[in-house]
């Protein structure tokens, strides 16, 4: 059976969504690698790759946020991670966690924070999976104090930024035709 080909506007849309939401992965990776790993708000970088994947689950679509999460993990672990980087695999099981939530909620902020809430407590297993490999045995609980709850806080604090940026990313790969593609 022949696969059927995309059509123009298909590819139009693909390479909308391409564009689009690669620089703005690249943004907040660069961002997050460069900007917040000396600034760090409550004491720990925020994880804005995960809310973006987040918001692009929410205003998009599942397949949309899947290859955004394999490829901004790609990009965090390529620019700024401490060997061995585990963040694709972070950021896809925090997709296939949410997307079922994700397709019965409305693309709002309270929706949103809903749905990085359960993302957040997979960011949590695996930084807390990384401090074990890091201290080569398991990991002290005072390090859920000191580093896991300020990361997940800064996260929480700059998401909304960051779900705001991607929902204005979403406009032009909405529209059609605006942008001549």
């Amino acid at each position: 059976m022949k696969r059927a080909r995309p059509s123009r506007t298909d590819k139009s849309l693909i390479l909308r969504r391409v564009l689009i939401y690669g620089a703005a992965i690249f943004f907040l990776g660069i961002f997050q690698c460069a900007f917040f790993s000396r600034l760090k708000p409550f004491g720990a970088t925020p994880d804005l790759i995960i809310c973006a994947v987040c918001a692009i689950l929410l205003t998009d679509d599942k397949y949309t946020a899947l290859i955004c999460a394999v490829c901004g993990g790609y990009f965090i672990d390529a620019i700024g991670a401490v060997p061995p980087g585990f963040s694709p695999i972070v950021y896809v099981l925090a997709v296939a966690l949410t997307a079922s939530i994700a397709q019965k909620l409305l693309a709002r902020i309270p929706s949103f924070l809903i749905l990085l809430l359960p993302s957040l407590a997979v960011r949590a297993v695996f930084t807390y999976v990384g401090l074990c490999l890091t201290f080569g045995s398991i990991a002290p609980l005072s390090s859920l104090t000191s580093v896991i709850l300020p990361e997940a806080i800064s996260t929480i604090f700059l998401s909304i930024p960051v779900y705001l940026l991607i929902k204005l990313c979403y406009l032009p790969i909405r529209s059609r035709n605006k942008f001549g593609f």
